[in-house]
């Protein structure tokens, strides 16, 4: 008779509490805003330095 190989644990899933949950669902809404906005404050700070007559004068 062959020899069989023993069947491989199945891993247990890592369990969190809701709290936790939220808060890595928080963390990541914060980190895509802070990069929204500073994709669009390089879009502004191009926009002015070419001279796109929405943004005549200074950067706000």
């Amino acid at each position: 008779m062959p020899a069989h190989a023993p069947r491989p644990v199945p891993k247990k899933p890592i369990e969190r509490s809701p709290a936790a949950i939220v808060g890595v669902i928080l963390a990541m809404a914060v980190i895509r805003i802070r990069d929204r906005q500073d994709g669009l404050d390089n879009l502004t700070e191009q926009s002015v330095s070419t001279g796109c007559p929405d943004h005549q004068g200074e950067p706000q």
